[in-house]
């Protein structure tokens, strides 16, 4: 009884597209969290600089702010 209801389940394909959904979406937020943890490193010098040149424009009040050198 219980072998025939299991053949049975395997043959349905009545949630196919909610599982094919739901593997595709986890394998989606997976190769996210990847690349985010692949290139955060190499972000980090970047946006240092980003901080300064913040501070330098609530300042002067300007929006066009120089080059800052984090040096």
């Amino acid at each position: 009884m219980f072998l025939e209801t299991l053949k049975r389940f395997a043959r349905a394909e009545s949630g196919a597209i909610t599982s094919d959904f739901v593997m595709l979406t986890g394998a989606i937020a997976g190769l996210g969290m990847g690349v985010a943890l692949l290139i955060t490193p190499g972000i980090r010098p970047a946006l240092s600089g980003v901080d300064p040149a913040m501070e330098a424009s609530t300042k002067t009040g300007s929006l066009i702010v120089e080059r800052v050198q984090t040096d």
